[in-house]
């Protein structure tokens, strides 16, 4: 009986760390109107309204965020084989998502923001993103 409840306890306190690392990468602040990424100095937004499912919306804010080098990139050479895209097409989904860079400048307006359109496949890996808006805004203020 003390087996079982020793396993309890630390399955139960497993599950507690494991869904807090979760809510540490993500806010989701849907009752404010969006969700943020937060990376260190990077901010990835997307409209509380988005279709997007939660993993969806991580890993396209780990791209936005992790790749300085943005460009229109299609990943559809590497598109998953589990998909008929090839035969019967892409059901295609466009996001605007905003990437916020804050202190890029070191006078004000210092940080950049971005809006990208993002356009995935729904049944399969294909993923663009375009730069349609490029700025800076105020947000921060001077060290």
């Amino acid at each position: 009986m003390k087996k079982i409840i020793c396993y309890v306890m630390v399955l139960t306190i497993i599950l507690c760390c494991g869904m807090m690392s979760g809510a540490v990468s993500a806010s989701e602040t849907a009752d404010i109107g969006e969700y943020i990424y937060s990376y260190g100095d990077v901010s990835i937004i997307f409209d509380a309204d988005t279709s997007l499912d939660g993993e969806t919306r991580q890993a396209i804010a780990d791209r936005l965020a992790f790749n300085d080098n943005l460009k229109d990139v299609t990943i559809d050479e590497e598109a998953s084989t589990y998909s008929w895209c090839w035969l019967t097409g892409h059901d295609k989904q466009t996001e605007s998502v905003t990437r916020v860079t804050h202190k890029a400048r070191a006078a004000s307006p210092r940080c950049k923001y971005e809006t990208y359109s993002v356009v995935i496949c729904t049944k399969c890996d294909y993923y663009t993103e375009e730069l349609v808006l490029s700025d800076y805004i105020t947000c921060c203020a001077e060290d």
